[in-house]
């Protein structure tokens, strides 16, 4: 057996709402490769492992540092994980698309709580090389009927910098099934470049309100309440531009009226477009326009005419309606300060109006950016394909990200430029905080026993026996049992 060279175990206080279900780190120490497999964190890939600190197409390794690999790569740049010296990451030289990067399985969800499956990712090719980048599609999945999609999200391309750059991806989704697959794959399939490190691999529940997000008997969380903020009170206040939520920061529901189309305009509302508006009868705006409309208008009998908003019990409630067209554009910006240090979820519903055909999908991304003039990206992730069906239907897209800054501008972006399709509506945009209890509570406090254990042998399985049972610290993997 190896020399097991790390035990940590952590007793995390019961204050926390916003619990931790597994975080894989990768562990740490001074070689600078290890010979640990996807199998010693608990999943699985369809990628070869390979030794040496140097990797080929659809193959990975695990290193402290990244190799300087012909002068191309950010040689020497460090994994993601706070105060971790020597800490190891996972690097992926990516193979063909649809390829498993990542799988895992996970049982005892609580059905009805909302969890975030993420990573921290970077592209390791530096910037001069001129190499696209690579992407990662982020899908849940049901473990009993694996064809069975809960939710899915796109990283878009993930950039080159002059100095390597770790952004968080995710996805978002409420458990409707006790155990779930987590899956990341190769989303598109590039001969040069497409080499990716990845780090600090986590499952939280969201709006835990004390709860560990594991249900041992698959009870339903609905015991959850959600009365206030979680942290001292911050946000922004009520305004007669917005619907407001008790939970929410923001929820624009674009009011309603008898009218078809609305004079109103987007400063109304508090955000800002690149998109010009179209205020007329028909309420049909061309490529690059947009319009407040209460119902989808008759449009050459292509789009879902007479569908109506997403809001609930708001009758001849508008929405936003926009015609993409030729241009990747700014769909949504809106300035927000004074927010806390904490996680927050920017969400939209969207639907495209198209009935089926062989349209131009629209395809947004969500970005958060910080308010200053060095527009910092802090969080991102794409709609992916919005698909049309036989119904006009509505989905909700969003983004969580932590707010490292007080002030941040949120923004919806077209990924795509066509003026045939791309037509899409938008509704009940929103900004709300990741979790929630019925008063204000201090931060999560932590009590940390540190073990060390070398060159366990013969006594290694009667300890896993005994911390098996608890959460526990292995291999830069938390576990919660």
């Amino acid at each position: 057996m190896d020399d097991f060279y790390l035990f940590k175990y952590i007793v995390l206080a019961n204050s926390s709402n916003d619990q931790s279900l597994f975080l894989i780190t990768f562990g740490s120490k001074s070689d600078h490769c290890i010979n640990r497999t996807a199998s010693d964190f608990n999943f699985s890939t369809e990628h070869d492992r390979v030794y040496g600190c140097s990797t080929r197409d659809g193959q990975y390794d695990i290193v402290n540092s990244i190799p300087d690999y012909y002068k191309t790569w950010h040689g020497g740049a460090l994994d993601h994980t706070e105060n971790d010296i020597g800490g190891y990451m996972l690097l992926v030289d990516q193979g063909e698309k649809n390829e498993e990067i990542f799988n895992l399985t996970i049982d005892n969800l609580c059905i009805g709580l909302q969890y975030e499956f993420s990573t921290y990712a970077t592209n390791i090719i530096k910037k001069s090389q001129n190499q696209r980048g690579p992407y990662i599609r982020f899908e849940v999945r049901s473990a009993v009927n694996r064809t069975h999609t809960i939710a899915k999200s796109h990283t878009d391309e993930i950039l080159a910098y002059d100095n390597m750059t770790w952004i968080k991806f995710g996805v978002s989704f409420q458990a409707n099934y006790s155990s779930v697959v987590l899956l990341m794959f190769v989303d598109i399939r590039i001969r040069d470049g497409n080499d990716v490190a990845i780090d600090d691999v986590e499952l939280r529940v969201n709006n835990a309100n004390g709860q560990v997000g594991y249900c041992p008997s698959n009870q339903f969380a609905n015991t959850i309440q959600s009365h206030g903020i979680i942290g001292p009170f911050c946000g922004i206040c009520n305004s007669r531009n917005h619907t407001f939520d008790q939970d929410s920061i923001f929820l624009i529901t674009f009011d309603a009226g008898s009218e078809l189309c609305s004079n109103k305009t987007p400063a109304y509302f508090n955000f800002s477009t690149t998109y010009q508006q179209h205020v007329t009868k028909d309420c049909i705006p061309q490529g690059g326009f947009f319009s407040f409309s209460n119902s989808i208008p008759q449009h050459a009998n292509v789009w879902h005419n007479e569908s109506l908003d997403h809001t609930e019990n708001d009758t001849n409630g508008y929405m936003y309606l926009v015609n993409v067209g030729a241009a990747k554009n700014i769909i949504f910006s809106y300035n927000v300060t004074n927010l806390c240090n904490t996680c927050y979820e920017f969400s939209a519903y969207m639907a495209n109006i198209f009935k089926p055909s062989n349209s131009t999908k629209p395809n947004v991304r969500f970005e958060v950016r910080s308010a200053d003039d060095e527009n910092v990206l802090l969080a991102q992730n794409s709609t992916g394909n919005i698909s049309e069906y036989p119904i006009m239907n509505w989905h909700k897209y969003s983004v969580i990200f932590n707010a490292s800054v007080s002030s941040v501008t949120l923004l919806l972006i077209s990924n795509v430029k066509n003026d045939f399709g791309n037509d899409l509506v938008i509704d009940d945009i929103e900004l709300k905080p990741c979790s929630f209890s019925k008063y204000p509570t201090p931060s999560v406090l932590f009590s940390h026993i540190v073990l060390f254990f070398h060159r366990i042998k013969s006594t290694y399985n009667n300890i896993f026996n005994i911390l098996q049972k608890t959460r526990f610290y292995r291999h830069g993997m938390f576990y919660s049992y």
